[in-house]
């Protein structure tokens, strides 16, 4: 498989990018990266999610994610306990405010160290944005360079909303809650069609990162008017 590269921002590092078609549904693969290790059999792991509802599936959902190192190792270690099949991230993963490029690095590193199931396999991430991927703050509409450098997203860097299908019996809705972009506009419209193709799926999950009506924090300059 081919991959396009780009570079990380405000850094020496590359991101490179692979994406792979026609997988088999429900099938451990191998993968291995060349540069690291250019020939050998496959030392990585994952496994394509079902096509048809399981009988079990399991996912772990979690946010806020990175105080300090060893508490996120150890997070990251107990998830991987629960065997799931993805995790379902909802922003502010690295804390790194849209400038800490080893916040990022830190993140990663842990993730692939400690995030994989006790057969080897790689959990994938299935993430949204949060504030602490912009200014950090409650400002809105400020640019996330690190989050869309790392995150390939289907809709690009201007459009981060998506839906992520399981065949037909589960849909994942990835929302930007006032972060990148505005909530209301075109993402409203999005949402709204994007319920109404999937009135037969019997599954939905939103994933955001700030509730319309929070319990702590000033929420007045989430932009519902």
């Amino acid at each position: 498989v081919k991959s396009v590269h780009h570079p990380f921002p405000k850094s020496d590092l590359t991101v490179r990018f692979a994406e792979i078609e026609g997988l088999a549904p429900d099938t451990r693969y191998g993968f291995t990266i060349r540069a690291q290790k250019p020939d050998g059999d496959p030392d990585r792991f994952f496994r394509t999610a079902p096509d048809k509802q399981p009988k079990k599936l399991r996912f772990v959902n979690g946010g806020d994610m990175f105080h300090q190192r060893d508490w996120l190792d150890a997070m990251n270690k107990q998830a991987a306990k629960q065997a799931p099949l993805f995790a379902l991230l909802g922003g502010d993963l690295a804390y790194a405010n849209n400038r800490d490029v080893k916040r990022w690095r830190d993140f990663i590193d842990s993730w692939v160290e400690n995030c994989v199931h006790s057969d080897g396999l790689i959990i994938p991430m299935v993430v949204t944005i949060g504030n602490h991927e912009i200014g950090g703050g409650n400002t809105p509409f400020d640019k996330a360079q690190f989050y869309y450098s790392l995150f390939v997203l289907p809709r690009g860097e201007e459009k981060p909303w998506h839906t992520c299908d399981f065949g037909k019996y589960m849909s994942i809705f990835l929302i930007d809650s006032d972060h990148s972009v505005p909530i209301k506009g075109e993402q409203t419209e999005w949402l709204e069609d994007a319920l109404d193709d999937r009135k037969q799926v019997p599954h939905k999950f939103a994933c955001y990162h700030r509730p319309t009506f929070g319990t702590a924090k000033n929420m007045s300059l989430i932009h519902l008017s």
